[in-house]
């Protein structure tokens, strides 16, 4: 199946951790033709004139699948740009939600990709942290591409690496919590001392939701605490078998506001996504950045939340199947055929029946038109285009638990990096 790979970025001079340099490798393994990012990072923009330009030349220039590799963050963001002018910036869900909102216009933000370079048959799939949990931000992804077959995420994070001999691709389980800084600056007094604190907050957070997910356990915290001990022990911001990684998010403060606190407090909180699962991580325990985690202010116009997390990498072979979420982009309704032209005879035809898509169609304008919700109506189509469910996603229904006690449905921050 031909395949083409976009590296968004790259990485720093002096990573510890090469991201891009081993999928890069990865890609190149698998026969994919890839594409470096160029100075400053790959957008979205970017991606789909290359994808045209490619389309234009003929055949031999569409792909069955585009691969997209960024880093991403567990709060719905892709940490590239959508347009040129937006280089090196943060694709958010409300980003996109308005790119998608102009679409149409005769100005859009971003003109839709669509074919030839995309059709019904072709598979987007993003490489990037966590962003799988977010069905909406995938569903917007594919409409952006201009409705191919489907798009896919992980739900965990993901690990590109190079064992000397080979590229391999990993997903890994994680643990989020707030951090007053970047985790991966190497601390002067060592790792030790981080290490400790992290084991502390983590064990707030995580042993609480274990304790309150069974109530008749009375050794579910302390199980979590091993398990982030041990995950800890040795981790540096180098890539292993665990490791940190910093994540961070973003609030602009305006040029003419005069009181930025007064401001960052009317900034909504960004929720990470969640599935249900029998695990006690960042897969089952949401995190929260609010005003309260602003608390880098070096820059005077951009206050940053720092987290800190702890992952361990899963050694098995990763498939779409395999903590993944894949969506479906359904295609637009097709105007039903008219009546068919009368035979010979005199007698018209039986009716040509309509599109299995048209019959949809029409059953959802009856069921809205006769008083149905449009949230109950999107939440079935939603049940619909969800994936098999594996050994995880099997486990029974559990609520969604955070850090902080409070609904875990609340809206992203406006502006996220």
């Amino acid at each position: 199946m031909p395949e083409i790979t976009y590296l968004m970025a790259t990485d720093p001079a002096g990573a510890t951790n090469g991201y891009f340099a081993n999928a890069k490798g990865y890609f190149l393994g698998r026969r994919s033709t890839v594409v470096d990012a160029p100075a400053g990072g790959q957008t979205l923009e970017g991606v789909f004139d290359d994808l045209r330009a490619r389309a234009a030349a003929g055949a031999a220039g569409t792909f069955d699948q585009i691969n997209l590799v960024s880093h991403a963050t567990g709060f719905s963001s892709l940490m590239f740009g959508l347009t040129k002018s937006e280089r090196g910036g943060i694709l958010t869900a409300a980003r996109l939600t308005n790119a998608l909102a102009t679409a149409s216009s005769s100005a859009p933000i971003l003109k839709k990709l669509g074919p030839p370079a995309v059709t019904d048959k072709t598979h987007v799939r993003l490489y990037g942290c966590d962003v799988g949990k977010d069905r909406p931000f995938l569903r917007d992804v594919g409409l952006m591409f201009g409705m191919p077959a489907d798009v896919t995420a992980p739900l965990r994070v993901a690990v590109f690496r190079h064992d000397g001999a080979t590229f391999a691709h990993r997903l890994a389980r994680t643990w989020a919590v707030p951090w007053p800084s970047d985790v991966e600056r190497t601390p002067p007094q060592g790792w030790a001392p981080v290490r400790q604190a992290f084991v502390a907050k983590a064990e707030s957070k995580f042993g609480s939701a274990a304790a309150e997910r069974s109530p008749g356990d009375l050794f579910a915290a302390d199980a979590v605490k091993a398990t982030l001990t041990a995950a800890a022990a040795a981790a540096t911001a180098t890539t292993a078998s665990t490791f940190f990684f910093h994540e961070y998010v973003e609030v602009l403060i305006p040029t003419t506001e005069a009181d930025p606190q007064a401001f960052v407090n009317t900034v909504r909180p960004a929720t990470s996504g969640v599935v249900t699962a029998s695990e006690v991580s960042d897969l089952t325990v949401a995190s929260r950045v609010g005003p309260a985690d602003f608390t880098d202010r070096s820059n005077p116009r951009s206050w940053v939340a720092h987290v800190a997390v702890l992952a361990q990498v899963i050694e098995a072979e990763v498939s779409v199947r395999n903590d993944h979420l894949t969506v479906a982009i359904a295609p637009a309704s097709a105007p039903t055929p008219g009546p068919a032209p009368v035979g010979d005879g005199g007698a018209p035809p039986p009716p040509v029946p309509p599109p299995a898509h048209s019959l949809w169609q029409q059953a959802t304008d009856e069921f809205l038109a006769a008083g149905g919700a449009q949230g109950d109506l999107d939440a079935l189509i939603a049940g619909l285009d969800a994936p098999p469910p594996d050994h995880d996603l099997a486990e029974p229904d559990l609520p969604a638990l955070d850090d902080g006690g409070e609904p875990a449905d609340l809206l992203a921050p406006e502006a996220v990096a």
